[in-house]
């Protein structure tokens, strides 16, 4: 049983940054923006927060720096759909063919191109008193880092945020229906904007849905 409990556990913390970018993407889609550019985010938001920790070695500031670039390379994407308003598939795939190379250049840039992987200190597990003897869910759920922890909170956020908050339906509306969303008074375009610059911080990325077509953005506009 021991090593089904290990798989259990890996499957856990294995799941986390998915799950993470499947948020960050939640936020972009409801607004009806479509990245498709998730590895490509995913990998230089990986590579700057692997090279902060690694210098500095704080976990958190690997974190937000990580975020940060994925930002960054996001608005490539930003200004190009919203601004240009070109088709988000093919920026999204461009995202996802520039990133990772990117990353992987600078990688060897810093590093070189040997053979011996670098590594960090990881976030140490934060067990819950009690919760953590539960059998079975409580080492799964209860004894993990904080970054598990954070992603249930986000879950819940994200949840309450799109059912129970305005900011939440108008970017519902914004996505579903942006010309009479802006005729209830909400700045489309800033929706779009807000919506791609938090995509990468739920970290550190984004899905497909049916992308908005560039002409409804125009004609939202006029």
């Amino acid at each position: 049983m021991d090593w089904i409990s290990s798989l259990l556990l890996a499957t856990v913390r294995l799941a986390i940054p998915l799950l993470l970018i499947s948020l960050a993407e939640l936020y972009g889609q409801r607004a009806g923006m479509v990245n498709i550019g998730l590895e490509g985010l995913a990998s230089i938001g990986a590579l700057v927060g692997f090279l902060t920790c690694y210098i500095t070695g704080s976990n958190w500031l690997g974190l937000l720096c990580g975020a940060l670039a994925g930002l960054l390379v996001n608005m490539i994407y930003a200004v190009s759909t919203v601004t240009l308003c070109a088709d988000h598939t093919v920026y999204g795939m461009a995202i996802n063919i520039f990133a990772p190379a990117l990353a992987s250049f600078i990688y060897r840039v810093v590093f070189g191109t040997g053979s011996d992987l670098k590594q960090i200190t990881t976030m140490p597990s934060i067990a819950i008193p009690g919760l953590k003897d539960i059998p079975v869910i409580g080492p799964l759920l209860f004894d993990q880092s904080p970054m598990v922890y954070l992603t249930f909170a986000l879950v819940v956020f994200t949840a309450v945020f799109f059912r129970r908050t305005r900011a939440g339906l108008s970017y519902k509306a914004v996505g579903e229906h942006p010309k009479a969303a802006a005729t209830l008074g909400i700045n489309v375009m800033a929706s779009f904007s807000h919506a791609i610059s938090t995509s990468p911080f739920p970290f550190s990325t984004k899905v497909v849905v049916e992308p908005l077509a560039p002409e409804s953005i125009t004609e939202t506009l006029a």
